[in-house]
């Protein structure tokens, strides 16, 4: 039960990031939810600015997802760490929504890069940061 509990609790919070993108935020304090990582409006942000795609939590409460060419973690006070930054070209570029397995890996897609035509990878990050290109794909 308590880590159904603990998962509920990770879940909310969640919920309440994607909340706050539709209420207002004088009313979403209102409410008791509060921000945790206001990221960077500028293109050329070192936490990647401008985060599109829905988060994935672990076990401990973190959150991680992408924005901009970034790949990051929050932690459950806010703070953030970069894990990696996509560098275009073969690297791949604009990583999409993730998952994780059950060792910590992160697994996720760019929408550009990887070959001459652009078209996009398929990436693992490992728990200390390494990333390794699994598929490049072709047009």
């Amino acid at each position: 039960m308590t880590r159904f509990l603990g998962f509920m609790e990770v879940f909310l919070r969640a919920c309440a990031v994607a909340f706050a993108f539709f209420v207002p935020p004088a009313h979403a304090y209102e409410l008791g939810f509060k921000v945790l990582h206001k990221f960077c409006a500028r293109p050329d942000c070192a936490d990647g600015g401008s985060p599109q795609f829905g988060m994935i939590a672990d076990p401990a409460g973190n959150l991680y997802g992408t924005a901009g060419d970034v790949v990051f973690k929050l932690a459950q006070d806010g703070t953030e760490k970069v894990l990696y930054t996509f560098q275009g070209g073969t690297d791949g570029r604009l990583p999409g929504a993730l998952t994780a397995d059950a060792k910590g890996n992160l697994y996720g897609t760019t929408e550009l890069g990887g070959t001459v035509y652009n078209t996009g990878t398929v990436f693992r990050i490992a728990p200390d940061g390494t990333k390794t290109t699994l598929y490049t794909f072709c047009a």
